[in-house]
């Protein structure tokens, strides 16, 4: 055989392996394709159940960041109420509060604090009710 014959057969050969490859390769990528509608479903599947987990953090975050805060305005409140401060100003200061103040056979003092908070994630509000509501109860013996 000839060498430019020989040129022309390899030539062909390269080409049709490139050819008989790519049609054969065809079926992997549309597995591959398939594979991402898969993921892609899945994922869709996923999200409202993961959006839900995030958002529930995040109210229980607020909840418990809120009690926190009623607490330390309860500490504030008890001061204001030793230093005899009428409740009338103290609930002035603190408008977003429900405060009580009730005494006990002039032994002690009990006030109590209520807060709304209105809750973010939808199952979470059915669950713990909506608004929910922190409370918080301070005991203070009477001079």
């Amino acid at each position: 055989m000839n060498n430019s014959l020989k040129d022309i057969v390899k030539c062909l050969s390269f080409f049709f392996s490139i050819w008989y490859n790519y049609f054969n390769n065809r079926e992997a990528w549309w597995c591959d394709m398939n594979r991402k509608g898969q993921a892609l479903i899945e994922f869709v599947l996923i999200l409202p159940i993961f959006l839900l987990i995030l958002f529930a953090i995040f109210d229980f975050g607020n909840i418990f960041y809120s009690k926190y805060e009623l607490q330390n305005q309860s500490a504030d409140i008890v001061k204001l109420i030793q230093d005899d401060v009428n409740i009338q100003e103290v609930a002035g200061m603190y408008s977003k509060l429900d405060i009580k103040v009730s005494s006990h056979k002039e032994i002690y003092k009990k006030i109590i604090l209520k807060k709304e908070l209105t809750l973010v994630t939808p199952m979470i509000n059915r669950i713990l009710g909506d608004p929910y509501i922190i409370e918080v109860e301070r005991i203070v013996p009477n001079d």
